[in-house]
């Protein structure tokens, strides 16, 4: 019977434990990511040399994040023109 409940116990506990570890990783904020991308030709408005690559994770989807002249932009990274804007450009938070 204790061996029972010490059983019941240690799994409510890890239960507890990765729901508190989940929410701690950020309490209280939204998720801040791309949600939605574009296929438009933004190579004429980005702004420096640097761009993000976002993974897929829910509720995020991929993408590829440039800065322009008017915000963030967030790219669908099968866009024909992606891979030659990308070549000259640097891997990095934008």
């Amino acid at each position: 019977m204790s061996k029972m409940i010490l059983s019941i116990t240690l799994i409510l506990l890890l239960c507890l434990c990765s729901d508190s570890a989940a929410n701690s990783r950020s309490p209280g904020r939204k998720i801040q990511c791309c949600k939605k991308v574009s296929t438009r030709n933004f190579s004429e408005d980005i702004e420096g040399t640097r761009y993000q690559i976002q993974s897929a994770r829910k509720p995020c989807v991929d993408a590829i994040i440039f800065k322009i002249n008017y915000g963030m932009v967030c790219i669908d990274p099968k866009a024909a023109w992606v891979k030659e804007q990308i070549a000259n450009m640097t891997v990095g938070k934008v």
